[in-house]
């Protein structure tokens, strides 16, 4: 498994290591205020699927008293189990400042 998070310099491998990033969230989060998936594709191709789609949050980090609001480009890779769907890969791609304010005057 890999985990490539747009706010970490190196990507984090393997489950333990995934799950020790996901432990220190409340570190740093304070309050999830809203998040949002869009355009979500996906593609099956057998027992593998690739969904990409744009992520928008808006959150309050213990550290800082203005609102973090990323917006990111997400890719993710599934992989059928016997017991389901597993994520196996996932990418986020923060957006330029061009993109960004191109895609927040779009809507």
């Amino acid at each position: 498994m890999i985990y490539v998070a747009q706010e970490m310099k190196e990507p984090t491998y393997g489950w333990p290591a995934i799950q020790h990033c996901m432990a220190a969230l409340p570190e740093h989060l304070e309050k999830v205020l809203t998040k949002e998936v869009n355009d979500l594709k996906i593609d099956v191709l057998g027992d593998t699927a690739i969904a990409f789609f744009i992520s928008r949050s808006s959150v309050k980090l213990k550290a800082r008293a203005e609102l973090h609001e990323p917006t990111f480009r997400v890719s993710m890779i599934f992989k059928r189990t016997p017991a389901g769907w597993r994520a196996i890969h996932f990418h986020e791609s923060a957006l330029s400042a061009q993109a960004a304010q191109a895609m927040s005057s779009a809507h």
